[in-house]
């Protein structure tokens, strides 16, 4: 999950760089408005487990778990319950109470009256609660085409950032224990905020830097037939494996490859690997990656 969540960080650097090479707009204010899409990230994570407290409300007071056996189920729901009494997870967010919309709540109520979920009846009941929920959410909500365009309707979001809240969310189910539950505040937390930011700043900082080392190491290849998106993610890249020692240069390599595979053609993988590959030798030959 940690890895998960720290890609589609770069994919957010990534896609604030690309603005920036194509506008002239400032990169403080591009950078104040990277901070703000990801910090809302975790605004909708608490939306999302708004809405499921929500659901169970209405399912109590409207007696639907005399109706259905799902309905049931998810009443008594050992890990709903305890996130029910939270009251971090209630009364977090009052900026978007007002999207707790009627035709939503029917559309997740439906899903969750018409489902079939095969649970493992051999796992005790804590686990098979977490087993419901998990499967409750990975079908009702992360499948979800209607939850997006609601969301798109008020502006709130992009595809990437309910990608992202969806992990985030699933986690934070996956991660309950008994009578115990882990928030996840990965957004708030320093390690990541200093390396969005530092991420961010020294690839703009270091571009003509980065530019040069490329050029040199790709030898017959002119920097200006490389595509703005292939140049700004060898460009973290290197960044990344210069000045983020404490991350294994093999986990940079790794994730950039992946954030190519999403974004660009096989031919640019094999081509930004190659450079890569190649950055990894010159630093390790004099001492500046870290290598554990």
């Amino acid at each position: 999950m940690k890895f998960l969540i720290r890609r589609n960080l770069r994919i957010r650097v990534m896609q604030f760089l690309y603005a920036y090479y194509l506008s002239n707009t400032d990169s403080n204010f591009l950078e104040k408005t990277l901070f703000e899409s990801i910090y809302y990230i975790y605004d909708i994570y608490i939306f999302f487990l708004n809405l499921i407290i929500i659901l169970r409300k209405i399912i109590i007071k409207k007696k639907f778990d005399k109706i259905n056996y799902n309905f049931y189920f998810f009443k008594k729901n050992s890990l709903i319950e305890l996130l029910s009494k939270k009251k971090k997870i209630i009364f977090y967010n009052y900026k978007i109470n007002f999207l707790y919309k009627k035709k939503l709540l029917k559309f997740l109520l439906k899903k969750l009256k018409t489902i079939n979920l095969v649970l493992n009846k051999k796992k005790y009941e804590f686990y098979r609660d977490k087993e419901f929920i998990l499967k409750y959410y990975k079908y009702c909500f992360s499948k979800n085409k209607f939850l997006y365009k609601f969301l798109k309707n008020y502006d709130l979001t992009c595809f990437i950032n309910i990608n992202i809240t969806h992990i985030i969310v699933y986690n934070f189910f996956f991660l309950i224990k008994k009578k115990k539950i882990i928030y996840i505040n990965i957004y708030k937390n320093k390690k990541q905020i200093n390396f969005i930011k530092f991420l961010y700043k020294n690839t703009i900082f270091y571009q003509k830097y980065f530019n040069i080392l490329i050029e040199k190491i790709s030898q017959n290849w002119k920097i200006t037939k490389l595509s703005i998106i292939n140049l700004i993610i060898l460009q973290m890249a290197i960044c990344e494996l210069i000045f983020f020692k404490k991350i294994p240069f093999k986990v940079t390599l790794n994730e950039y490859i992946e954030i190519t595979k999403i974004f660009s053609t096989k031919k640019s993988k094999i081509y930004i690997n190659g450079i890569l590959d190649k950055v990894v030798k010159i630093l390790l030959n004099k001492k500046k990656l870290s290598i554990y």
